[in-house]
């Protein structure tokens, strides 16, 4: 039982919280399709909690591939992307993309920008745990076996218009933590970041942005497909389980109600 628990967590990536893919809903990809069918063969079925839509973006090919298989959505949103890099270029400076950075500093630039955005929203901070900091900046210096963390950033003149820290397997990107200067929201910095990367995906091997569960908007504009993902907790006993299913419910209890922000705040942050 350790030794299929242990793989379970290595597959997905994060300890205890499980997400693993089930089937693929657009694509017939053998390999997605594998990933599911090891966790559920395995016997993971009755820890499986949720699941949803997963979108991603084949990048397969680059941009002129891109809008070829894009919505027309996802095509005007990058159309739009290429017209305020250009505004933002000529208002302040010099537009410089870096697939992969190591900056340590950028990251915690990264860190800084998402705390904030937690912050501004109510948001339970995912980072008030220092360990987690440390991970991620593991992460940035890993780089074995077709797996690495991946530091993405756009920057204008002196300013950082948007990045991204995810990581990477294979020809898989996994989109993690995507921030931007709120100051610069106005030049759409998510899709220019977006649109950079699926340019440079060629030279750096990869085939697909992973997004994430989620229905933001972006994500429907610039998907090209999606798949069913399954999230789960294996706890250790009954007592851990329930704990966590009740700390659930509150979280999202939280997110639902009319409390004040405050209230809500720290509901969250238990």
């Amino acid at each position: 039982m350790i030794r299929t628990l242990a793989v379970f967590t290595i597959l997905v990536c994060l300890p205890r919280v499980a997400v693993a893919q089930q089937r693929p809903l657009v694509t017939e990809d053998p390999e997605t399709v594998g990933a599911g069918r090891v966790l559920i063969e395995a016997g993971f079925e009755p820890w499986i909690e949720s699941r949803r839509e997963s979108p991603y973006v084949s990048v397969e090919g680059g941009l002129e591939a891109y809008l070829g298989r894009a919505t027309k959505s996802g095509r005007d949103n990058m159309g739009q992307a290429r017209r305020k890099a250009n505004k933002a270029q000529a208002e302040h400076g010099e537009l410089r993309f870096d697939a992969e950075s190591t900056d340590a500093n950028l990251l915690d630039a990264v860190i800084a920008l998402k705390r904030a955005r937690y912050v501004a929203t109510g948001a339970r901070d995912y980072f008030a745990a220092p360990e987690r900091i440390a991970l991620l900046h593991r992460l940035l210096r890993t780089r074995v076996d077709g797996f690495a963390g991946v530091l993405s950033a756009v920057h204008v003149g002196p300013r950082l218009l948007a990045a991204h820290f995810g990581m990477r397997s294979g020809g898989v990107l996994h989109w993690w933590f995507p921030v931007y200067d709120p100051e610069l929201a106005s030049f759409s910095p998510g899709w220019v970041l977006l649109r950079e990367l699926t340019a440079a995906a060629p030279e750096l091997g990869l085939t697909r942005i992973d997004l994430g569960r989620g229905d933001d908007e972006y994500k429907r504009r610039a998907k090209t497909g999606q798949t069913i993902v399954c999230q789960g907790y294996v706890a250790e006993s009954r007592v851990a389980l329930a704990t966590h299913r009740v700390e659930t419910a509150l979280h999202a209890l939280a997110s639902r109600s009319s409390l004040p922000r405050r209230i809500r705040r720290i509901v969250r942050k238990r």
